[in-house]
C-alpha cells in the first residue's frame, strides 16, 4: 500500500476526516495569524482557530489540585461557545496524583 492508500484509509473514519479537516483550518488560519502584524489580528485568528468546528467540548474536574477546575473551563466554554462538562476527579492524566488515564471512555463517548 503506498502512501496515498494509506491517507485515503485514515480519511474515511469520522475522526480521520475530523483530523485532517483540522489540520487544513488550523494551517490556514495559522498562515494569517503568523502573517499578521497586528495584535488584534493574531489574537481574532486564535479565537477563529479554536471555535471552527463550533462542536467544543471542555472537559474539567470541580476539585483538581492545580486549580484547571471548573471555573477556569467555564471561562473556556463560555468564550468558544462550547459544552462544559464537569467531573469530580482530581487532575485527569496525573501521575503525580496516581491517575494516569491509560483509558478515557467518556472521550470516546463523545467521539463516537
Amino acid at each position: 500500500m503506498d502512501n496515498r492508500d494509506s491517507v485515503i484509509k485514515v480519511i474515511t473514519s469520522p475522526l480521520g476526516f475530523f483530523a485532517l479537516a483540522l489540520l487544513i483550518v488550523k494551517g490556514f488560519l495559522g498562515t494569517i495569524v503568523i502573517g499578521s502584524s497586528s495584535d488584534a489580528a493574531k489574537v481574532l485568528g486564535m479565537w477563529m482557530a479554536i471555535c471552527a468546528f463550533g462542536g467544543i467540548v471542555v472537559i474539567n474536574s470541580d476539585n483538581d489540585p492545580w486549580k484547571c477546575d471548573d471555573k477556569q473551563g467555564k471561562i473556556m466554554a463560555d468564550n468558544t461557545g462550547g459544552k462544559l462538562i464537569v467531573l469530580h476527579e482530581g487532575h485527569m492524566g496525573s501521575l503525580k496524583f496516581d491517575q494516569p488515564y491509560k483509558e478515557f471512555p467518556l472521550l470516546i463517548d463523545l467521539i463516537d
